[in-house]
Parts: C-alpha cells; sequence; structure tokens
C-alpha cells in the first residue's frame, strides 16, 4: 500500500536519471552547442531528429551545475564598473571632451569638432576641427590650453574612443596630475554633458 500523506517519499516515474543528466550536460558542453542557450539546443536537435529533454528541463539541468550563464572556453565578458561620479564645485576643476562629426558640402564627409566643456557652468574651455581623428590632435589641444591660459583641471571624463586613449594624450595628463576617467562602451549616459551639447 502507497504512503499517500504529505511529505511522505515518492518514487516520480518522468525522474531523468543520472546518466541522462550526464547526456544533457555533455550535449550543453559539446564544442557544436556550448555557446547556444537551450532554447537554441532543442530545436537544433529536433532538425537532427534527436530530442534529449524540453527547453525547462534543460535549462534546470544547466542550473544546477552552476552552467546556465557561460559553457564554452572563450573569455567571459567583463562587467564593466560605473565611472566615478564627480562633483564640480568651482570652475577648472572637472572638464569632460568628445568628438562629433560636422557635415562638409560634400555629403557624406565629415569634420571632426573636438570640444572640451567645464562642467561647472558647461561653458566650452577649448575646441579644434580636423579633418581625421587623432591622439595628437587630442594632445595638441590640451596642450595649446593648459599653456595659453595657464589652467589647471583635476579631473577629466572621455568616451571610449582612441583619440581620448592614446598614451601621448594620457602621458601629458598624467604630468599635470590630472585623474582621467572613461564612459562604458555604448553608455552615453556616462558622458551626459557634452552629449547634451552636441
Amino acid at each position: 500500500m502507497k504512503d499517500k500523506r504529505k511529505g511522505s517519499q515518492k518514487r516520480v516515474v518522468r525522474k531523468l536519471t543520472v546518466e541522462k543528466k550526464a547526456e544533457i550536460i555533455e550535449v550543453c558542453n559539446s564544442r557544436k552547442y556550448c555557446d547556444k542557450s537551450p532554447h537554441e539546443i532543442v530545436p537544433l536537435l529536433l532538425d537532427e531528429g534527436c530530442y534529449i529533454a524540453s527547453v525547462r528541463t534543460i535549462y534546470r539541468i544547466l542550473k544546477e551545475e552552476n552552467l546556465v550563464h557561460h559553457r564554452s572556453e572563450n573569455r567571459i565578458r567583463r562587467k564593466r564598473s560605473k565611472p566615478p561620479e564627480r562633483r564640480a564645485i568651482q570652475p577648472n576643476k572637472v572638464w569632460c571632451w568628445d568628438i562629433t562629426w560636422l557635415p562638409k558640402t560634400i555629403k557624406g564627409e565629415f569634420y571632426y569638432a573636438y570640444v572640451i566643456i567645464d562642467i561647472f557652468d558647461r561653458s566650452i574651455v577649448g575646441w579644434a576641427v580636423h579633418e581625421e581623428e587623432s591622439e595628437i590632435h587630442s594632445r595638441d589641444l590640451f596642450e595649446t590650453l593648459s599653456r595659453g591660459r595657464n589652467i589647471v583641471f583635476k579631473y577629466l571624463h572621455s568616451d571610449n574612443g582612441v583619440p581620448m586613449r592614446g598614451s601621448s594624450l594620457l602621458a601629458f595628463l598624467s604630468s599635470m596630475d590630472v585623474k582621467v576617467s572613461f564612459s562604458r562602451p555604448r553608455t552615453s549616459n556616462d558622458n551626459p554633458f557634452i552629449e547634451s551639447l552636441f
């Protein structure tokens, strides 16, 4: 006679065997499917005339083995932390800058406007227009600003582009004791003041 009381041991007929679970894990970790989610794996297996388990079951088994998120040998994508927030309590302390396109009279061709603003009052403290993006133009702009007006700023924030991360520019800013921060990729809200100006 079966024990039907609540909490009693029950034999689940459809419960997967240890061997079946091992097979599912092996298939999901195989070279062919290691970069795919169970929602992709099940239809691909069905195309080959093979059914090992439902999407939900595969998710459950992968979760038990901590394999839901990353199963391939490729490098895991790094989570980029939010850049530090700077408070501008007086002029010439916190600057931000970026490069934008200025259309030429010829359709599809552009100039590049290098623009630096002071976050305190949103004023433009320096700018230059060139025909290409280059870290040399970036460094020259900051050298001209520091030389011409004898301005010493403490913090500089910019996007993550090549002209912003150029070694000669970073070396120059480091020599002036300027702390530099960068926006996260594809996150315009990290540099809102210059973006709103553009």
